[in-house]
């Protein structure tokens, strides 16, 4: 026997030649019996006379193992091999530590108890603040119950993750297999302070089966995926195999990099964007993914959406596609949401997709949607030397925009194989006039920069008006009401849901025109919800409501005079049937409204009439967005027009929106309730 090993302590010795033999021998499968509680071992590795523990010295209870798997992973070796048993190691919520190597066996299983798990955010696995940790396993499975979390006496949630990481460093999983979580498969999400995922490593990992993502990115640094799976995730939207999507503006997605995956039979997008949190003032993006495929997912294979959701300019940065091979069976194979001209760079390079509609579905390959303000261009896409195969022959790329909006920074080559044979496009300004003909050339209206604090009600007399049409506002709506000093506002609302979703009153914050924001408490009964706050000083007051896609806002009446706030991205209804009255001040003689439904299944009638009451434009059956280009002979004094929205002669009537340009974004219920800025210089 080696001198080294004859010096060692008795105890060190015995395990380390017990662990000799065990490696040496088939891996083999204990029982609770033949491994009872190991107190010598237990005692060595918590005095740190012992590099290596197993987690099987704590014993094995059949029915909950808890206790046992949380001390041998706290004890003090530095690494700590969890046993294959006769049976997998049942657990409530085991807490991850720093420094320290786990290896989970061959064949090992770790479960979730069942009738656990009742919080709405109890994950199997958490490490939080975690540094220098590496979960390895050999062909290991982390197991949830689905099933069991989408129904009694389970509260609804999709935060029941089988992994969670908030704010670890220098964090490695390797080999694992994660399955039927009631949330994602693995979750990286802040830590205290808002602290990031920095130097993140997930390689060779399945998450298979799970609720809501098989990997969701909230923020992470230095992120590398490499050769995982995320396949079957289906339960609670969005359903994809992997999704970024920060939560607030200053989180990071920062040189995160996609090797060797694949996304597979998802119920959602095989890989999500959601950048609506973030602005142009968050950290730059920057995500790549080489030689990445998708196949079987049921909606877009690459979904990038980067339009900021209150309408502020789009974050920067960039997001690279490097062959990746998209099998798009059921919706189109890129879609690219809301990026600017000059934007966050997206590109995509020897990339392929392939198409195989069924004979309705004509979604393009590669869709791009353009930002929803209209002075926006969409653009700083390049795809370059990418390969379309499609079932059908029809144009490669989608435009979905306002006829206003211009495309421009598109670059690349592509070509195309459909049953009339093989294309090559050079993607340059001519060949984008040629798809999109005069798109963005269509009215050059001129901008006016609207100052909600400057603006005052037009006729001197202002005041609510009863019995006025009330209109629903969705998702979130912001509103101007004029205040007088030292008297109250009381403004009456109903929220109403949207399907079966049970509105919530959602949050009221008021601006006044000093600057000052306070937040408003409802008063609430079973009919309606009263929000009262009292100006200090003469001027507008804005309101800003947040609620959430499933609810509605309807002002029902104001103590003040009041009006729709329509800035950035327009102000959004759900069947509007009714008058709104708008302002044109002096010095505008030409401007345009933006109308648009929903789909080409929900639409909408429009007329537009003007100060004398004389219909100056009307469209019936509006589905996508209607650009109405308007003008006066005589510009040298305000005056209040209408819009008038009603059920279109086709289609159903849901979802509209309404946006205007070189005019006062303000709508209101009664001509003596406009609020506007008097001229334009």
């Amino acid at each position: 026997m080696p001198r080294l090993i004859l010096n060692l302590h008795p105890t060190t010795r015995f395990l380390l030649l017990s662990w000799l033999v065990l490696a040496s021998l088939p891996q083999a499968t204990f029982s609770a019996e033949a491994l009872p509680r190991n107190e010598q071992a237990i005692a060595d590795a918590e005095a740190g006379r012992v590099e290596a523990a197993r987690a099987s010295w704590w014993g094995f209870n059949a029915e909950d193992a808890t206790k046992a798997l949380q001390a041998a992973l706290d004890c003090r070796a530095k690494r700590v091999v969890v046993d294959r048993m006769d049976g997998p190691w049942i657990v409530t919520s085991i807490r991850l530590p720093s420094d320290k190597e786990l290896v989970f066996e061959r064949g090992v299983v770790v479960e979730a108890k069942r009738g656990a798990f009742l919080g709405k955010s109890d994950s199997l696995f958490v490490a939080s603040g975690c540094k220098n940790l590496v979960l390895r396993g050999e062909g290991a499975t982390f197991r949830m119950h689905k099933a069991d979390y989408h129904k009694p006496p389970y509260e609804p949630a999709e935060w029941r993750h089988t992994l969670t990481l908030r704010g670890c460093e220098n964090l490695t999983v390797e080999g694992l297999t994660l399955a039927d979580s009631g949330g994602d498969g693995i979750y990286l999400g802040t830590g205290s302070d808002r602290a990031t995922n920095r130097n993140i490593t997930i390689r060779n990992v399945v998450c298979d089966g799970n609720n809501r993502q098989g990997v969701s990115v909230i923020t992470a640094e230095n992120l590398l995926l490499e050769n995982c799976v995320f396949s079957d995730t289906r339960g609670t939207a969005p359903q994809a195999g992997i999704d970024f999507e920060p939560n607030h503006p200053e989180e990071r997605l920062v040189n995160c990099v996609l090797r060797n995956c694949r996304s597979e039979n998802n119920a959602g997008h095989a890989y999500h964007f959601y950048l609506g949190q973030m602005h142009e003032e968050s950290p730059p993006v920057s995500i790549r993914f080489e030689n990445c495929s998708s196949k079987g997912c049921e909606r877009m294979s690459a979904y990038v959406g980067i339009a900021n959701r209150t309408g502020r300019r789009t974050v920067r940065g960039s997001i690279e596609f490097v062959d990746c091979r998209f099998e798009a069976d059921q919706g189109a194979g890129v879609y690219i949401r809301g990026n600017e001209a000059d934007g966050c760079k997206v590109r995509f390079e020897r990339c392929e997709i392939t198409r195989r509609d069924e004979p309705d579905s004509k979604i393009a390959p590669i869709t791009i949607e353009a930002p929803r303000q209209l002075d926006l261009d969409a653009g700083n896409i390049e795809i370059a030397d990418c390969l379309v195969r499609d079932c059908l022959d029809r144009q490669p790329i989608a435009l979905s925009a306002s006829p206003m909006t211009g495309l421009r920074n598109v670059s690349g080559s592509l070509a195309v194989e459909s049953p009339v044979g093989k294309k090559s496009y050079t993607l340059d300004a001519v060949q984008l006039e040629k798809w999109f003909p005069a798109q963005g050339l269509v009215a050059r209206i001129p901008r006016l920069k609207f100052d909600w604090h400057k603006a005052k009600p037009v006729a001197a007399d202002a005041s609510p008006v009863k019995g006025a049409a009330t209109f629903r506002l969705r998702r979130a709506a912001a509103l101007l009401a004029w205040g007088t000093a030292g008297q109250p506002v009381e403004l009456v609302v109903k929220m109403e849901p949207v399907g079966r979703h049970v509105p919530k009153p959602g949050v009221l914050s008021v601006t006044f025109p000093s600057g000052d924001t306070v937040k408003v408490k409802p008063k609430v009964d079973e009919k309606q919800i009263v929000y009262t706050f009292a100006p200090q000083e003469n001027g507008p007051c804005r309101l800003d409501w947040q609620g959430d896609n499933g609810e509605t806002l309807r002002p029902v009446s104001c103590t003040a005079p009041i009006a729709i706030l329509a800035e950035a991205l327009g102000a959004n209804f759900i069947r509007p049937i009714g008058t709104l009255y708008f302002a044109v001040p002096s010095g505008v003689s030409r401007f345009a409204l933006v109308v648009g439904g929903a789909g080409t299944a929900e639409t909408v009638k429009a007329t537009i009439r003007d100060a004398a009451g004389h219909i100056a434009a009307e469209q019936d059956n509006i589905a996508a967005p209607h650009v109405f280009v308007l003008e006066r002979d005589n510009a040298d004094r305000l005056e209040i027009w209408s819009i008038t929205m009603e059920r279109a002669g086709e289609g159903v009537m849901e979802d509209v929106s309404l946006q205007a340009v070189g005019v006062p974004p303000v709508f209101a219920a009664t001509p003596g309730e406009v609020i506007s800025i008097e001229a334009v210089n």
